[in-house]
């Protein structure tokens, strides 16, 4: 007679499968007990797409039983009773916390959901499980959660959940009430790439506090509703979103906000915590901003005389550039002026769809033959440079500027560690108002296209040069450490690093014919990889005009370079140095500042508002500044004339070949 042992059924919940182990005469299997002793409670379920989430608790009324769950697990049957699905919740598990599972594609509506705790032990001990507790994961049509599309306007996104498909998202409509363009409208829900359906309400910067109410229908039945605003999204983004760049534009976007309706509406809406807590967040201070602000990229190349601009803040952003003289002329687009002095400025022309990280983008108009160029931050360029200006006008200069920086870096940055392959150059062309960060890994070629404005913030560029020892024709890495494809602006943030590549290449070249602007509340070192110059040309490579504005610049030239111009054998345009602090040495037979033996450069000239400018020639070089061995222009420093007509005036031969000199024209 075989041995027996007594097993109360009604307390087995399943059998499973002992894995790598066989019975006598086949699998070995082991049973999971229900334990009395031990309770879960499920809270409110919810499902986001195939992803369901559980909050839980577990009880145990007897801790001396030896019986302590390890896991809560999920089990789906399917109408047969076949197990279709049986894991543990994705999550760290403890006695109450929340676990997650992904719905497997072949459950249906009939199926069963079960969850429960239970403990797990090893091979062929028994286990031990919790009452299973049914739950409901078929979604249900509602509001589930919101976004933010930063535009000329702000964009309140709300989310349905997935249980609205294209085969009936015909059915519904969402009906907006609140401060937005929408309400008291109707719309129809617009979908997503990946098929999620949501309906937007568009918000005025001022209205950002302002609650929004989304109300889901379906024909004439209400589904859901939902009460939101902007600012509710931004505080519940700012728990939860752990990028830098993201948390410093939620931040802005809220002071921006904030600002926006003390201007309009007046009383304290909070501006001064809000913009502290993304100075706080960004690492910048306040005179940073407005540093940034004041740079000559974002000044208009005309004056009040002709024409002038404001902004648009109290609806869609916009820019209007208001012409002097000039009558409405619709056709035209020339629109009647509403503003007090209309009589001087009788029309405007408005640019609109503004979007935050384009606020430094160049506009073009042309009015009667007459092209002015301008972009939005230039109000806030000329409020900030207005010693008189209005206090509500200066914090809402601080809040735009910094609103522009959060998104454009957001938006627009370029991490060069992030370019190339093992396969593949680090090759890269910087636009228009990209951001360049971080330090180049692998070699490749960066250069900026023409008419761009970039700026490098914390980049580093270690070109490396590499001789041919093949007896080949094949230069290696010929190209500089950044090469200018035509007219450029580099603005400079933090601090930075440029190196040029195979060693005739300068650091930062400009072509021929064209021109560099410099400037920046930031720093840069630049020098080449032997012979070239550390901002400009190279050996036998002809550079073109090189405009300082601002920016603490190191620079160094290589063997028959100087650090700021042209190399040996070399054609080089104009050198302007209008602000900033220079230290610059030259390389061999070279001036810090000009050309070098065999070539021939245009005007040097260094204004009287720079802050210093410490220049030292190199070994055997005749000069500091100036022509060198080289046929030189005309040679300007805080307005004295040393160099003229290919001759020395004005002691230019002393003071242009000292070893060191030292121009601080400000110091007192």
């Amino acid at each position: 007679m075989s041995p027996a042992f007594n097993v109360d059924l009604s307390s087995v919940i399943f059998s499973s499968k002992v894995e790598d182990a066989d019975g006598a005469y086949g699998d070995a299997y082991k049973l999971t007990l229900k334990d009395n002793n031990t309770k879960l409670t499920v809270g409110d379920v919810t499902r986001d797409g195939n992803t369901v989430t559980v909050p839980y608790q577990r009880t145990d009324s007897d801790s001396a039983d030896g019986i302590t769950a390890n896991q809560v697990s999920v089990l789906i049957l399917g109408s047969d009773n076949a197990i279709k699905y049986y894991a543990p919740l994705k999550s760290s598990y403890s006695a109450s916390g929340t676990g997650t599972f992904v719905v497997p594609s072949d459950v249906t509506g009939s199926d069963k959901v079960y969850v429960f705790a239970e403990e797990v032990n090893s091979q062929y001990l028994t286990d031990y499980a919790s009452e299973m507790t049914e739950i409901t994961i078929v979604e249900v049509p509602e509001i589930k959660n919101a976004s933010l599309t930063l535009s000329d306007d702000l964009g309140l996104n709300f989310y349905m959940t997935s249980a609205i498909t294209n085969e009936d998202e015909d059915l519904y409509t969402v009906t907006f009430d609140g401060e937005c363009l929408e309400d008291g409208q109707t719309v129809q829900l617009a979908k997503k790439e990946d098929n999620k359906f949501y309906a937007t309400a568009h918000v005025y910067a001022k209205n950002l506090e302002k609650k929004i109410t989304a109300t889901l229908c379906k024909g004439d039945e209400i589904i859901d509703t939902k009460e939101y605003s902007v600012a509710d999204y931004l505080d519940s983004a700012a728990e939860t979103v752990t990028d830098a760049r993201a948390l410093a534009l939620i931040k802005a976007t809220k002071a921006f906000g904030a600002v926006s309706a003390e201007y309009f509406y007046g009383d304290d809406h909070g501006f001064d915590s809000a913009f502290a807590a993304y100075l706080t967040q960004s690492n910048l201070t306040e005179s940073e901003i407005v540093s940034r602000a004041k740079l000559n990229a974002y000044t208009t190349d005309f004056t009040t005389d002709d024409a002038k601009i404001s902004l648009v803040l109290d609806s869609k952003t916009a820019i209007r550039l208001y012409l002097k003289g000039v009558q409405p002329d619709e056709s035209n687009g020339l629109m009647p002026s509403k503003q007090a002095n209309k009589d001087e400025y009788p029309s405007y022309y408005e640019i609109e769809g503004l979007t935050p990280d384009k606020l430094a983008k160049e506009q073009s108009v042309n009015i009667d033959g007459t092209t002015y160029k301008f972009n939005a931050l230039a109000w806030a360029n000329r409020i900030l440079n207005n010693f008189s200006a209005s206090d509500k006008n200066v914090r809402m200069a601080k809040a735009i500027m910094a609103y522009y920086l959060a998104a454009r870096d957001y938006a627009n940055t370029i991490n060069l560690a992030s370019l190339g392959t093992s396969y593949s150059y680090a090759d890269y062309q910087a636009k228009d108002g990209e951001v360049l960060t971080g330090k180049l890994g692998r070699i490749g070629k960066i250069s900026i296209a023409d008419g761009a404005t970039v700026t490098l913030k914390d980049v580093t560029i270690e070109g490396v040069h590499r001789e041919n020892t093949n007896n080949t024709d094949v230069t290696y890495y010929n190209w500089a450490g950044i090469t200018c494809s035509g007219n450029a602006t580099i603005i400079l943030e933090g601090e930075n690093f440029v190196r040029g590549f195979y060693s005739y290449n300068p650091g930062i070249f400009v072509p021929k014919g064209k021109t560099l602007t410099i400037e920046g509340t930031g720093s840069l070192k630049a020098c080449s990889n032997g012979l070239g110059t550390g901002i400009g040309g190279g050996n036998y490579i002809d550079c073109g005009n090189i405009v300082i504005e601002s920016g603490v610049i190191e620079a160094t030239g290589g063997v028959d370079s100087a650090a700021i111009g042209g190399g040996n054998g070399a054609e080089f345009g104009n050198i302007t140095i209008k602000g900033g602090t220079l230290t610059v040495t030259g390389g061999h037979y070279s001036p810090a500042i000009g050309g070098n033996q065999n070539g021939t450069c245009g005007d040097i000239t260094i204004a009287d508002t720079v802050t210093k400018v410490t220049a030292a020639r190199g070994d055997d070089a005749l000069d500091s500044i100036g022509p060198g061995y080289c046929n030189c222009g005309t040679v300007t420093i805080g307005g004295v004339i040393y160099f003229q007509n290919d001759n020395y005036v004005n002691g230019g031969e002393e003071y242009l070949g000292q070893a060191t000199i030292v121009y601080e024209p400000n110091q007192n």
